[in-house]
């Protein structure tokens, strides 16, 4: 059987990854993956998106996503398969996931009074928290507690790919089946130029594509569309809730249809580098159905930000706080007395937080070998990470790399902590909520924060000997809050959302 989605040449995913261990930074963003970024917003100015028409509705956002997830992979040097806008499963998965979880059709979804708040979380998502309790889903569960005050809540988990389980949740949710049968032919209500394929590869050089590339993006992208609106015609809520709104682009648009509101909830920093929440000037004054009505954001930066760069009217952000900082210390142990007592023993404290990289960076390897001995490093892995290995520099006493540091939660680490660094991961954020500064060594950290650098809350490095002249400088702050993370009234915000 033929694997879907665009080809990434050999020859380009090897490229990529001799610069990126060249280059030393794994999870880093030289030029490169900018110069593909290029590509991608050039093209609005070459081509007129919002002809791209399937029934007459403008469908550019699919297309958008596609085509950024690809340019990602390229840069990763990885093959572009799993696709969770595929949701399929073989029979015997089926069969296996009924008997692990009571997973059901969609047909056998109870049709009672409608619903005031429905969830949709993704299947093994990144934020799955495991705690002493089960599974919790960080984002989503805090929003869906204070849901269940308001009025009624559901949760679903529609699951999209075969492999193991974890049904240990503190809130389980209706675990659905992909339907065995898709529609295909698409195509043949799409309205583009018979040469939409030539365009795209003149565009997007990197980029190999095939003759039914296009018609693939359409059939899976409606595939799910007739799932979402299959779903939300049979529990009829007024409001849906997700996390990854470019992830979810077919439920927003079945929402639309149906006179239902979305809602994408926050989930990382959502100024910067990437492409996914700003850069829409070829938007239409009516929006798009594939974005969500509202992106519930932790708070005012995010909301200044969104509400300039987000340009249709259709698209409102609003705050909503980030009730995950509090409700953590109910689910994770804190840290252990024997622990803490390593921690006061050093001068100073240095958070790391890594992410998807492959190596441990040069810059940091390099940091911590000419840092004083009187620092300790922890480094934390990345949730879908994996631990780095203890090899020179990390090899010293002075580096602590354990399960303990990647597991304890944030609010109890962070006080605990004098600086963070990483290349430019989300919780620079919840750092400054603490009053913890951070430092950035990547371009991805340096636009995602450009504002907090300004105002010197976090600070960019661009060598070892930089960082570490940085670091004797930087101390905590009192832990007042931030303009990033705003305490807020969650229940409140959700009764404005639906007149219940």
């Amino acid at each position: 059987m033929k694997k879907m989605g665009f080809l990434i040449p050999s020859v380009i995913k090897k490229h990529f990854r001799r610069l990126r261990k060249a280059i030393g930074m794994g999870g880093g963003t030289p030029a490169d993956i900018v110069a593909l970024r290029a590509q991608l917003l050039a093209f609005p100015r070459l081509f007129p998106v919002n002809q791209i028409l399937y029934r007459g509705e403008k469908i550019w956002p699919v297309f958008r996503f596609a085509l950024w997830r690809t340019l990602r992979a390229i840069y990763e040097g990885r093959d572009n398969k799993v696709n969770p806008q595929k949701p399929m499963l073989p029979p015997e998965w089926e069969k296996e996931y009924r008997e692990l979880c009571g997973a059901i059709s969609i047909d056998e979804l109870a049709t009672n009074s409608p619903l005031d708040f429905l969830f949709f979380v993704n299947q093994r998502g990144v934020e799955q928290f495991s705690g002493p309790e089960g599974i919790y889903n960080r984002i989503t569960d805090p929003v869906f507690e204070a849901a269940r005050t308001v009025g009624t809540a559901q949760k679903i988990e529609l699951l999209k790919s075969r492999g193991l389980l974890d049904t240990n949740r503190v809130h389980p949710p209706i675990y659905i089946l992909p339907p065995q049968l898709r529609s295909v032919g698409h195509i043949q209500l799409l309205d583009v130029p018979p040469n939409f394929v030539e365009i795209l590869q003149a565009s997007f050089p990197a980029i190999q594509f095939r003759d039914d590339d296009v018609s693939d993006i359409v059939d899976w992208h409606f595939h799910q569309y007739e799932i979402y609106h299959q779903i939300l015609t049979r529990m009829r809520p007024k409001c849906v809730f997700f996390m990854g709104f470019e992830f979810h682009l077919a439920l927003s648009q079945a929402a639309a249809d149906l006179g239902i509101k979305s809602v994408d909830l926050q989930h990382g920093t959502q100024t910067g580098w990437g492409p996914l929440y700003k850069w829409w000037d070829e938007m239409p004054a009516e929006g798009y159905k594939m974005l969500p009505d509202y992106f519930c954001v932790w708070g005012k930066r995010d909301f200044d930000h969104l509400s300039t760069t987000i340009p249709g009217a259709k698209h409102q952000p609003i705050i909503g706080g980030f009730p995950w900082m509090d409700r953590q210390k109910d689910l994770g142990a804190p840290l252990s007395d024997a622990f803490k007592a390593k921690l006061a023993a050093y001068k100073k404290v240095i958070l790391v937080t890594l992410q998807h990289q492959n190596t441990v960076p040069e810059i940091l390897s390099a940091t911590i070998a000419q840092s004083p001995s009187d620092y300790l490093w922890l480094l934390r892995k990345h949730p879908k990470g994996r631990s780095p290995k203890a090899r020179g520099a990390l090899a010293r006493d002075n580096v602590v790399i354990s399960p303990e540091v990647d597991n304890v939660v944030l609010s109890h680490l962070l006080p605990l902590v004098d600086v963070h660094m990483t290349a430019g991961s989300t919780v620079v954020l919840e750092a400054d909520y603490f009053g913890v500064p951070s430092i950035v060594w990547d371009v991805t950290g340096v636009e995602n924060y450009e504002e907090m650098i300004e105002e010197g809350l976090v600070h960019s490095v661009y060598s070892s000997a930089e960082c570490v002249a940085i670091l004797a400088t930087l101390e905590r702050r009192p832990s007042t809050g931030s303009e990033a993370i705003c305490v807020t009234d969650t229940a409140a915000v959700l009764r404005s959302l639906v007149k219940l």
